[in-house]
């Protein structure tokens, strides 16, 4: 019998599947993609609502900003930062983050950076822009001692050529931005936890 196969990808990431077929195939496909238009159809837990494009025009001024909440930026970070590659979100937007760990997508024995992009794609979620890591180290100042954070985006490059991605820390020294490698195959422990970008919105208001 053939028919299209759809997977549920809930945030519990259960096994079960719906298989749809004959008459009411096309009336049921229809509903499913209403259902995907909507702007968090799973009903994920938004961990932050992030403002892109406001105040922060340029590499100097966010790292201004860092300095003024007392923020420390390391030196791979720093180097990301002043790469060519780096880009600021032009125009007032927000963005919707949400936390999962690789465990949550399906790996609990870890998994490639390449097949966590692809794990996250398929249920919806998606890379973020590469001045959320930045931004959300200088908003999220209750960030938990000995937490970290990794920034899915696409990786930027060190001047060394290495690939990289932000993460965020905090330690005994204070919050940090750092960045960590950021090639397709290297690979990350089922109890890391990552920040994806859920989707972005004009917001017309934004502030920081």
């Amino acid at each position: 019998m053939s028919g299209l196969v759809i997977y549920n990808t809930s945030p519990s990431l259960t096994d079960s599947l719906w298989i749809l077929s004959g008459a009411d195939a096309t009336q049921c496909l229809r509903g499913i993609n209403r259902f995907l238009r909507r702007k968090n159809p799973w009903g994920w837990r938004i961990f932050r609502t992030l403002k892109l494009g406001t105040n922060i025009k340029d590499v100097p001024s966010y790292c201004k900003a860092a300095d003024d909440s007392r923020v420390g930026i390391g030196s791979f970070a720093a180097d990301l930062l002043t790469s060519p590659e780096f880009k600021l979100t032009v125009g007032e937007v927000e963005i919707d983050l949400v936390v999962m760990s690789v465990a949550d997508l399906g790996f609990d024995d870890g998994a490639r950076y390449d097949k966590i992009c692809e794990a996250a794609k398929n249920l919806g979620i998606e890379k973020c822009p590469p001045d959320v890591g930045p931004r959300l180290r200088l908003q999220y100042a209750d960030q938990p001692l000995g937490d970290q954070l990794v920034i899915c985006m696409d990786p930027i490059k060190h001047s060394d050529g290495e690939l990289g991605i932000f993460y965020l820390y905090r330690n005994d020294s204070g919050h940090w931005l750092g960045s960590c490698c950021g090639e397709p195959d290297i690979s990350w422990p089922g109890h890391s936890q990552w920040v994806f970008a859920l989707g972005c919105r004009q917001s017309p208001h934004c502030s920081l």
